[in-house]
């Protein structure tokens, strides 16, 4: 029983990019475990556009699983889970959330989970993302832009995470321009002096990238090689659940 939250700073920073990729960068290195993505509470779009995130976690990792098996709940207002569930009429069951993690834990070698926005994003009137986190008691990757202001919001999740007392496996900053490569490696060396934590990996920037690559054994190659820059064993601990 092992796997991998991955949070953010914000909303739209490319968590949904980032969980694909571990999962298939995890997948290549241990191909006969069995592993699996899942997304608990999706916002913002039909669950069967292609925009959204529980099929694009499938079509950027390579798994096979149906939508259900990817998504537990789903709103298409792009708002907090607590208010899109308020204006559907319906309440999200914080538990039931809850068992089905604990059943996919148990039922896989490996289960990387992705988060909605940040960790204190209401989920329902009592819980917030955190607490998804601190039930499953997985271990936590923090993605973060790469643009100026993110150092701020970076340290800000990494102190609520320590509070919180979730293990913190570090940081993958997303969306690093050519421009911006200099600002990204000066906020990679703010973050670590200051947050105590690795940054994983510097991924770049790239405009609507499953446009850009049609063909999704290449968008997952893509996705391997961004993340693996210094060999990628971070990624096999992450899925194994331990925390550096």
């Amino acid at each position: 029983m092992s796997g991998l939250f991955v949070t953010a700073t914000d909303t739209h920073v490319g968590k949904t990019i980032v969980t694909a990729a571990i999962a298939a960068a995890y997948r290549a290195r241990r191909p006969q475990s069995r592993c699996a993505v899942w997304k608990p509470v999706q916002t913002g779009t039909r669950i069967d556009d292609g925009q959204a995130d529980g099929v694009r976690l499938l079509r950027g990792s390579g798994l096979v699983q149906t939508m259900a098996q990817t998504v537990r709940v789903h709103f298409d207002e792009p708002i907090a889970p607590w208010m899109a569930a308020e204006r559907s009429g319906c309440t999200i069951s914080f538990h039931d959330l809850i068992e089905q993690g604990h059943e996919k834990l148990r039922d896989y070698d490996a289960v990387f989970v992705e988060g909605a926005g940040g960790l204190v994003v209401p989920l329902t009137e009592r819980y917030v993302i955190k607490d998804v986190v601190r039930a499953l008691k997985l271990p936590i990757v923090i993605v973060a832009r790469a643009a100026v202001g993110t150092v701020n919001h970076t340290l800000l999740t990494i102190q609520c995470a320590k509070q919180a007392d979730i293990p913190i496996c570090g940081v993958v900053i997303n969306g690093v321009t050519e421009d911006g490569a200099r600002i990204a490696e000066e906020n990679k060396k703010m973050i670590e002096r200051f947050g105590g934590v690795r940054v994983l990996a510097m991924c770049p920037y790239v405009a609507a990238w499953e446009q850009a690559m049609p063909d999704a054994r290449a968008l997952r190659e893509w996705l391997q090689q961004s993340l693996c820059t210094d060999g990628g064993q971070w990624i096999e601990d992450a899925g194994a659940g331990e925390s550096r």
